[in-house]
This record gives structure tokens, sequence and C-alpha cells, in this order.
């Protein structure tokens, strides 16, 4: 047996903060912002949180900048960092809007280690997972560089 590829071993650091194993597919970008750009070119509209990290707005407006979850727009898909780009931490809004919302979610791990344990849940609904991982899993693959 071989080396474990990168999906493998992507999905098994997640594992302790959301179980990916019902997804099929998982593609691989050039960190969060090519996953980002996808995503502004894809949808027709998005909608984020107020303090939302900000360089999706510079590809596109978002049509919506919830400050609640009641400010929340129906049928139009959700941009999100959970941990929270804002304020680094995990951030319960994302269980709230997938309990009460049938919206995709567009969710940007980019702050995972960021915060203590949390675990996130993987809906039914189309949740379109979008990690940057490559500086804490590269040093935690390769401890020697860290030092």
């Amino acid at each position: 047996m071989g080396e474990p590829n990168s999906l493998f071993l992507i999905r098994e650091y997640l594992n302790p903060l959301i179980n990916l194993d019902e997804l099929k597919w998982a593609y691989p970008s050039n960190g969060i912002h090519e996953s980002i750009d996808w995503m502004c070119n894809r949808l027709p509209s998005y909608q984020v949180f107020e303090g939302e990290y900000r360089y999706p707005t510079f590809i596109k407006r978002p049509i919506n900048v919830a400050k609640t979850i009641d400010d929340i727009l129906p049928n139009i898909p959700l941009y999100m960092s959970n941990p929270f780009s804002a304020t680094g931490n995990f951030d319960s809004r994302y269980h709230e809007v997938c309990d009460r919302y049938d919206i995709p979610i567009y969710l940007d791990l980019a702050f995972v280690g960021s915060t203590g344990p949390f675990k996130l849940k993987l809906y039914p609904i189309e949740v379109i997972l979008l990690p940057l991982l490559f500086k804490m899993f590269f040093v935690s693959l390769c401890p020697c560089i860290a030092t």
C-alpha cells in the first residue's frame, strides 16, 4: 500500500471538526481565493453575515449583508466562514441557518485550528466546503519546518 492520498489526509485532518465521509467528490484548489473566485463566478447572487471575510465582496457584491439570522434571505446562497473571520471563533449561526433555511451554504473553513474544539454537522442541504488548509495542514505534516 502506498502513501495516503491528499483527499484521505484532508478528511482525516478535518474529522474532529466535521465528518466528510458522505461527500463523494473533492477537488483541490489553489487556496481559498481560487475557491471563492469559483463560487462568485458560479452564483448569480449570494449573501453574507456582517463582518464576513471581505475577499468575496471584491469579486462580486453580495445581494444581502445579514446582521442576524432573521435577516437571511430565502433562496439565496450564503457564504460563511466558520470559525467566523471577524472573531476567529466558532459561530453557531451556521447550525441555526441550516436548521431554519433550505439554502446552499458555501462554508469557508480557512480559520480551522484557530479556536477550541467544536463539531460541525454536515447537513443534507447542499453544503460546499471551501477550506484553506495549506498552512495548518503543511505544518502538521512537517513539524520540522515550523521550528
